[in-house]
This record gives structure tokens, sequence and C-alpha cells, in this order.
């Protein structure tokens, strides 16, 4: 074989090569333009989609802002909520335990304490469901769910004041294991009864006011202790509907 068919051969190897690898390298080339394309249309529509969604969630918090509130400042605020707070644990400390109760026949009252479990328990189901609007992001739903909470617990304490003027104090004849673990139950419920107006209220004005950050703050320590009074609520109602 001579050197002149060889210099042949290989050129028309190295031709034959770069017309396979030439189709292959200008896909390859259009393939990146196409990616850079395709990448540029993903992250520019995500991020109107993002934006999109901020200014969404501005709007749907400034949907339930009252504007008088945005004017308190956070210290005033937070004396008002104290104080309220504190004048009806003491009016409900004196209901219960200095007042007593009074003579009476009415089966109206005598059925307030079914009531009062049925709205704590209301108040439990309404706080999930605005729990779960929150991890959704339905910020409006979210507010409506808590708010009707709001109401039910205000409704659950006007009863139970309207009960306990005419009942008095409860006295729990239980004996045994289940004494410990009902007055365990009591005696948390009621300091944490007394912890949660504040905070109930404090987060409300928080988010009325326009504060997010700080709401949601106070709102992570807020909404498991708010469950956990409206939960042994009722378990205090079926304990004491058992013994007593």
């Amino acid at each position: 074989m001579n050197s002149g068919f060889i210099s042949v051969f290989f050129e028309s190897s190295l031709s034959a090569k770069f017309a396979l690898l030439y189709p292959v390298s200008e896909g390859l080339r259009s393939l990146r333009k196409w990616d850079k394309k395709k990448c540029f249309l993903y992250f520019s529509t995500r991020l109107k989609s993002n934006n999109y969604l901020q200014q969404m969630q501005r709007a749907n918090q400034n949907n339930f802002t009252i504007n008088f509130l945005k004017e308190i400042s956070l210290a005033r605020a937070l004396g008002v909520i104290i104080l309220i707070s504190a004048v009806a644990f003491l009016f409900l400390v004196w209901l219960l335990y200095y007042k007593g109760g009074s003579d009476y026949s009415s089966s109206i009252i005598e059925s307030l304490p079914a009531l009062n479990a049925l709205f704590n328990g209301a108040s439990t189901v309404l706080l999930l469901f605005g729990y779960r609007a929150i991890l959704k992001k339905q910020y409006l739903t979210h507010m409506w769910y808590n708010l009707t909470a709001f109401v039910t617990s205000t409704l659950f304490l006007i009863s139970y004041v309207i009960y306990h003027n005419f009942h008095g104090s409860t006295t729990f004849p239980g004996e045994g294991l289940i004494r410990p673990i009902y007055f365990s139950i009591l005696v948390s419920h009621i300091i944490l009864s007394a912890l949660v107006v504040p905070m109930i209220l404090t987060s409300f004005y928080l988010a009325f006011a326009g504060k997010i950050k700080i709401h949601r703050k106070v709102s992570k320590i807020t909404l498991p202790i708010w469950l956990y009074v409206s939960v042994t609520g009722v378990m205090i109602f079926f304990i004491l509907n058992a013994y007593v």
C-alpha cells in the first residue's frame, strides 16, 4: 500500500467522521440555544408569577386592615389589651369563687354547660380550618375562620358567665386516679385561658393594623394555646358530666 493511497484513505476517514459529527454538534448548539430560550422564558414566567403572587398577598392583607388601628402604637395597644384581659380575669375569679350561686329552676341554665362544650368544639374545628387555609396562603379565608372562632369563643364566655352567675363554682366529687387527672387539666386550662385572651386580642390587632410579620410570630404561639384551651374545655365538660 503506497503513501498516496494512505493519505487519501486518511483524509476520507476524517471527512466521514466530520460529516457524522457536524450534525450532532449543530444539534447540540441548537439545543443549547433552545434550552437558553426555554430557561429564560421559564424563569421570567416564574418571576412574573412570584411578583403577581406577592402583589395578591399584599392586596389580600390590605383587604382586612383597619386604618385607625394602624395609627395606634404597639405599646399603647398592648396596654389596652392587658388592661381589658386583667379586668375580665378578675371578674371571672370574683364570679366563681366569691359571688356564689343563686337558686334557679330553669332548664335552659342547666343546658348551658353542653352549649359551652359545643362552642369550644366549634372553635377547635374553625381554628384547624383556619390553620389549613394559611398553609395554602388563603389569607382572607384564614381570617374569616379565625374571626368566626373568636365569635364562638366569645359566645362561650358569655354563656359561661351566665351559667356560673346562677350556679356558682362546681365541686368535683371524683376520687382515685381521675382526680389528679381532672385537676391537672383544669389548672392548666385556667392558667392558659388567662394567658390566651390577651394573646388572641394582640394577634388580631397586629393583623388588622397591617403588622403581618409580628402577627405571624405571635400567632405561632397563640394558635396551639387557643386550641389547647378549647379542647380541654370540652374534656372538662365530659369529665364533670360523668361524675356530677
